[in-house]
């Protein structure tokens, strides 16, 4: 059974414009569901990442991670989250990203990469 939070975060990967990979996370702010999804400010007409393995050269085309526009989201509210939050789309979370949940007191990262009927 698929909780909730992931079946949320996957309806809503649709609305990340990264070419690569598509990727939510969520958190709960004082009892109130928080999400943000991966963008990316690349226009060119491919993306320079799609043949790169996970994690390589985001400095070609300026990645916004959803974890670290979560994070941030947060922090411009000046509030905290509950303690847990829900990544997908992927299978880890890399360094700067898990310091950025850590920031806005996340202490437990629930990941699932793809959707059960995959």
């Amino acid at each position: 059974m698929v909780s909730d939070e992931f079946q949320l975060l996957f309806a809503r990967l649709s609305e990340s414009n990264c070419a690569k990979k598509h990727t939510a996370t969520g958190t709960y702010v004082n009892g109130v569901f928080r999400y943000a999804v991966n963008h990316c400010d690349f226009e060119g007409k491919v993306c320079p990442r799609l043949e790169l393995p996970s994690g390589t050269g985001y400095e070609l085309c300026k990645s916004h991670h959803s974890e670290v526009r979560l994070a941030e989201r947060i922090e411009e509210e000046g509030t905290g989250s509950d303690g847990v939050a829900w990544l997908v789309g992927h299978y880890w979370s890399c360094e700067p990203c898990a310091s950025s949940l850590k920031r806005v007191g996340v202490r437990e990262l629930r990941i699932m990469e793809f959707p059960p009927e995959r």
